[in-house]
Formats: structure tokens, C-alpha cells, sequence
């Protein structure tokens, strides 16, 4: 039995049709909607006249109209109103699991008269991003990183000069299995700044802290890059409740020792998995905004929360006893908590198969807007 595909959709805001103009009906489905749906092309039928009151009865299909998906983010305690200067804000993020989008995107500017998107296919667009990113990850030296807070603070929570206080170390100890890691300045998704602003300050590079949650984690890709060298790739797609869809690649060397533990680090995560990450540098790719790892073990990932399957399953730093409302009240916890609560309610969990197996249930990886 071929498999079954629902889509849940609503109706489009008012606001964004023109009844009016109907220069803009489409006639044919786009490439990767064809792909998706396993459509073969229809012909063009903009040459067969349709009378306004009957509907055509040469066309294999109504006419349609394509609306772009503008995200819609849900407010938190934790946003942060920043007053962005308006040509920094709006950022759109790439991640290599949501190709299929992306491409989609560029089919419809082709469509629009930019139609040197219209002849790249998946593979050379894939190809670009690697070469692009890798040469980011080996050029970039350290006189080129500055945290965000060295911008000011657009780009972090007011938390700006936090570090490890007594609140922390009031915790007990018993349970950790590792020490607390101190975040610093702390970014949320929403408010990343967006590629313009990332290229206006090159060579400069910005690097965030972020607390997230683990949305999917694909095995790693074997690179070989231009240089002759085979690099793995994973990337992590993250969200924290302000926004998601967030694509972090870290691109790790076959040497183990030379990442500085940030092989294992990523490796040992699932989705639903609270992290912290520090020093996450900021790209961009054709107009999209995605992370990536620092050479020497600058990026680092800290475990913070683990929803933990049965009683052998290693858990994060923090219990689920720390992060109940109305406990201890310090910025990096409340943002853990508010990632917890978001991650736990969108993300697939991941249940225990036994000793020591543990599987993930599949959902899609693209969450709807009203999650973000």
C-alpha cells in the first residue's frame, strides 16, 4: 500500500490576497512540489482562455496562487525587546535538512525573473554550501571572532554579564554529572541578526551562546573537500521557543583529539536533548543565516537536560526538580526551563528499546509557525 501523505493548512489572511490581480495565478506546481507529491508536469495552460463566470474545463487543475510562509514567533518571558536597527533584523535560516525548502524558494524566485536559480540543481547547490562553510571553518583566525556582546546588546538577553553565581552552586551535587557550565551573554533564535548584517561586518565574525533544543540530528555526511581532506559534517537543527528551524553545522575532523572533545560532545545527543552551546559562529549562505562549529575546540556543547527513558539513561546537569516553575530563579535555568517546556511539546521523544537502545519517534523536522 503506497503511503499516505496529510496536509494541514488554514486559510490565508486577507491581507495577503489581491483578488483584484490575477497576474499571479500559477498553472503548474513547482519543482519540488511535483517531486514531493510524485506529480508528473502538467502542461502550460496560460494559452487556454478561462471565462470568468465557468470554470475551464481544459484545465487539468483551478489555477492557484503560491503565498510565502512568513513565520509567526510566540512571545515569551524570555524575548527580548532589542529595538534592531531595521536592516539587521529578519533573519531566514538554512539547514541542509530542509534542502527541499530551500530549493523550493529558489524555484519561485527563478520564477520571478532570477533564473540562474532555475538551472542549479540539488547536488551543486549542496556542493557550494559544503566548500563555502568548510573554507569559513578552517580560514577564520582569532582575531576575527567576537562574541555578540561585543556588538552591544541586540543581539543577547539583558543577562549580559552573567556568570556562575551562588544560586548554582546551591545545587546539589549528587546528581551531576558534570559541573555546570556558566553560559555568558545568552541569544535567543529570534534574535539573531540576518545575512546583511553579517556581511556588512566581515571580516569580523560573530560567535552566540545559545540555549536550545535538539530537533534532529542526522548522521554524520563524509566530506571530501577541494583540499584533499575528509572532514564529517553533522548538523544539528535546534529551536528554543522563539524560533526554530536553526541549522548548526560542525564540522569535525577525522583526528578526534583534535576537536577537543566536541565529537563525543555531539555525537551523544538525540533529539529533545536541552543544550547549551558557546561559541557558535555565525554564517551565512545566499541570503540565509545558519551556525557552525570553531576550529580547536573553541565551539563547545554542554548537555543540560535529558528526558530520560529509564534509570540507566545519562541524564543532563540540570533534574527535572530544578526546572519546575517557582523553583530557583537564575537566567540560565529559566531559559533551560522555558526550552524544556517547549522542546517536550513539540519534538518526538525518544523511547527505550532495551539494553541500552534507544529510538527516537519520527515527526517532521519543519515545525509549524505557531511553535516558533
Amino acid at each position: 500500500m503506497p503511503p499516505r501523505v496529510k496536509l494541514y493548512v488554514g486559510a490565508p489572511e486577507s491581507s495577503s490576497l489581491n483578488w483584484e490581480d490575477e497576474t499571479g495565478l500559477l498553472h503548474t506546481f513547482s519543482e519540488p512540489f511535483v517531486r514531493f507529491s510524485r506529480l508528473q508536469h502538467s502542461p502550460d495552460i496560460s494559452a487556454v482562455p478561462i471565462t470568468p463566470d465557468l470554470p475551464s474545463t481544459s484545465s487539468p487543475h483551478p489555477e492557484w496562487r503560491s503565498l510565502p510562509l512568513e513565520r509567526q514567533h510566540l512571545a515569551t518571558g524570555l524575548s527580548q525587546g532589542h529595538g534592531w536597527q531595521a536592516e539587521s533584523q529578519g533573519a531566514s535560516f538554512f539547514a541542509l535538512s530542509e534542502i527541499d525548502s530551500f530549493m523550493e524558494d529558489l524555484s519561485q524566485k527563478a520564477s520571478q525573473g532570477n533564473f540562474n536559480s532555475s538551472t542549479e540543481s540539488v547536488e551543486q547547490i549542496l556542493s557550494q554550501f559544503y566548500e563555502e562553510s568548510y573554507a569559513r571553518h578552517e580560514d577564520i583566525v582569532s582575531s576575527q571572532i567576537a562574541a555578540a556582546s561585543d556588538f552591544g546588546t541586540s543581539f543577547t538577553t539583558d543577562h549580559n554579564s552573567f556568570n556562575t553565581t551562588e544560586a548554582s552552586l546551591e545545587l546539589s551535587t549528587s546528581y551531576m554529572r558534570q559541573d555546570i557550565p556558566a553560559s555568558g551573554p545568552l541569544s535567543n533564535l529570534k534574535d539573531l541578526p540576518n545575512a546583511a548584517y553579517l556581511h556588512s561586518i566581515q571580516p569580523q565574525v560573530m560567535t552566540v551562546n545559545i540555549i536550545v533544543g535538539i530537533i534532529s540530528l542526522p548522521p554524520p555526511r563524509l566530506i571530501r573537500t577541494r583540499r584533499g581532506t575528509n572532514v564529517e559534517l553533522i548538523e544539528a537543527l535546534v529551536g528554543d521557543g522563539t524560533k526554530s528551524g536553526f541549522g548548526i553545522s560542525f564540522w569535525l575532523p577525522s583526528s578526534p583529539s583534535a576537536d577537543g572533545g566536541l565529537r563525543s560532545s555531539v555525537e551523544a545527543l538525540r533529539p529533545q536533548d536541552v543544550v547549551l552551546m558557546r561559541n557558535v559562529a555565525l554564517s551565512s549562505f545566499r541570503g540565509r543565516v545558519y551556525g557552525q562549529s570553531l576550529r580547536k575546540g573553541w565551539t563547545k556543547v554542554h548537555l543540560l537536560y535529558r528526558n530520560r527513558v529509564d534509570h540507566t539513561d545519562i541524564g543532563g546537569c540540570y533534574r527535572s526538580a530544578d526546572l519546575k516553575p517557582g523553583g530557583i530563579e537564575h537566567p540560565q535555568i529559566e531559559k533551560t526551563r522555558a526550552v524544556r517546556e517547549w522542546v517536550l511539546r513539540f519534538v518526538g521523544a525518544p523511547i527505550s528499546q532495551g539494553k541500552g537502545k534507544v529510538r527516537v519517534l519520527d515527526r517532521s523536522e519543519s515545525l509549524p509557525p505557531d511553535t516558533q
